[in-house]
């Protein structure tokens, strides 16, 4: 790749039974050829209020054509137990779930707790559905926390107000999370994401 750029528009809600989740990721990208491609990926799912179930719906589109689809639903035994996930696209396959898995929510407040009690890195497994190798070994480091206004809040086209209505004046952690296959936790992980995370649970980059 050549150049790449795109936005990705995130959507979180809780209603009375559980937390609802809608992302959007929209990316352009040009090849050392010329050629341009647009991928598109959309993503839904309902956690449970307290982290015993999930339900999932994500699909990929290149160039507008299909090119993945993930469907399911994953149910927990008991708080910090094991569980079964069911899916059903790309096809019907039965994922045992390990005893400490989280899922996406969950591990966000879990990063929350972590940062507020100061420590430093947190490392579990993660079920969201889309790992080709059933589920995400996660493994969180957290910097020191700051006070310190971000930057993006004097770069153009920013919505300043939208982002301080939200985040105030809020301390923040630098958060970086590496997604590995399942029972993996060191070398080369398989993605990478890195934000601010607000003591609100916000998140900016």
């Amino acid at each position: 790749l050549t150049d790449i750029d795109g936005r990705m528009v995130m959507e979180w809600r809780e209603t009375c039974d559980g937390f609802i989740a809608e992302q959007r990721i929209v990316t352009n990208s040009i090849d050392e050829t010329g050629g341009k491609s647009v991928s598109d990926i959309s993503a839904t799912s309902w956690e449970a209020l307290d982290g015993s179930s999930f339900r999932f719906s994500m699909r990929q589109r290149l160039d507008n054509e299909l090119v993945q689809e993930y469907e399911g639903s994953a149910k927990l035994d008991a708080a910090g137990g094991g569980g079964v996930a069911a899916l059903r696209k790309p096809s019907n396959k039965q994922i045992m779930l390990p005893a400490g898995i989280v899922f996406p929510t969950a591990h966000m407040r879990n990063v929350l707790v972590t940062a507020r009690a100061g420590r430093r890195s947190d490392s579990r497994p993660l079920f969201d559905g889309t790992s080709e190798s059933d589920y995400y070994q996660v493994v969180t480091s957290i910097g020191a926390i700051s006070r310190a206004p971000l930057k993006s809040l004097t770069e153009k086209n920013v919505d300043v107000d939208s982002i301080r209505k939200a985040i105030g004046d809020l301390p923040w952690w630098p958060v970086q999370i590496s997604y590995y296959g399942k029972n993996v936790s060191e070398g080369i992980p398989e993605f990478e994401i890195a934000y601010h995370l607000y003591d609100n649970g916000a998140s900016s980059n």
